[in-house]
């Protein structure tokens, strides 16, 4: 399986792309959204690169969002000065501090430097963060009502969403959501990434409706996959009905590792619905020897229910 790692632009991914271009130009504020799995890093990633690769045009500040009760914008108000001008002193009050980095914003953009403010996990920000990064980003001069841009990549959460239900902010962010990668750039990204092959048989056509069923639009499941595969003896990259089928037990196995199922609790749970089945049955179907699609569903229901407990989405574990 290939190893190094290849960007495909899909359409979400342009889409994305596209609107982290016209926000930067703008000094615009965009925050992207998605459930783990539809794409974000990948995104994230090949935005940094590209803005890296032109260190006269851009001036880039990572940041790594944390869940801290306290405001971290004294500190990254010292991360922008310094990336601005690394022998500017950062004052401790906040107040020339403040004033200092107008100062550099408005260096950098005299400059025709593009100022961008990235942060990965911006669901972790507290509000009162996001209100003071408000009066940061309203820093104006030169004629600019905004001097830098904010990037934002961040989980879909209800808590995180309700951030932009109010005029405060709402109205000076444009979000935008990450959208299910379509079935042929799922086929792309299979067989350009992770060398898989398709062929056009009755057999590889089976095995294309079995990978789209089990992908369901989230690219990063698609890497998942890839490895259950590689991982069966003598496979090749032709993706077969029977490989795909050997895949799925290697996947039980794991989610019951991950979740610390036993096949006794599948047991108990099919006595509990009125349909007991033997651990032999359970045993032989774990282990690809006869299926049995009762243990298989039942699994998927314990899964899914363990997720729920754990706060997960079932793309969060796709995403492992």
């Amino acid at each position: 399986m290939q190893t190094e790692e290849k960007f495909i632009k899909t359409e979400n991914a342009g889409r994305i792309m596209d609107a982290s271009s016209q926000a930067v130009e703008k000094n615009g504020w965009l925050v992207v959204m998605g459930q783990p799995g539809t794409g974000k890093s990948t995104i994230y990633q090949e935005l940094i690169r590209f803005w890296k690769s032109y260190p006269n045009k851009f001036i880039l500040i990572e940041t790594k969002s944390f869940k801290l009760v306290q405001t971290r914008t004294n500190i990254l108000m010292k991360r922008i000065i310094k990336a601005i001008n690394p022998d500017e002193h950062a004052p401790g009050d906040i107040e020339t501090r403040y004033e200092i980095l107008r100062n550099c914003l408005i260096d950098a953009y005299s400059r025709k430097k593009k100022v961008i403010l990235l942060f990965d996990e911006a669901q972790d920000l507290n509000t009162v963060t996001f209100r003071e990064l408000k009066k940061l980003h309203e820093l104006n001069g030169m004629g600019k009502k905004n001097l830098f841009s904010i990037i934002m990549f961040a989980k879909s959460t209800v808590g995180f969403e309700s951030v932009f239900n109010n005029r405060e902010l709402g109205h000076r962010i444009w979000v935008e959501s990450m959208k299910q990668t379509k079935p042929k750039e799922i086929f792309q990204i299979a067989e350009e990434c992770f060398e898989l092959k398709f062929k056009d048989t009755k057999d590889g056509n089976q095995a294309k409706s079995k990978f789209l069923e089990v992908i369901d639009g989230y690219p990063v499941t698609i890497e998942h996959i890839a490895g259950l595969l590689y991982r069966i003896p003598g496979f090749d990259g032709n993706v077969t009905v029977e490989a795909m089928r050997k895949s799925s037990f290697l996947k039980h196995k794991i989610d019951m590792e991950y979740y610390k199922i036993t096949q006794r609790e599948i047991r108990d749970y099919l006595k509990a619905k009125g349909t007991p089945v033997s651990l032999g049955a359970i045993n032989n179907t774990l282990n690809g020897v006869k299926s049995d699609e009762r243990v298989e569903s039942s699994l998927r229901e314990i899964i899914a229910q363990k997720q729920e407990a754990l706060g997960e989405t079932p793309y969060m574990r796709k995403s492992a």
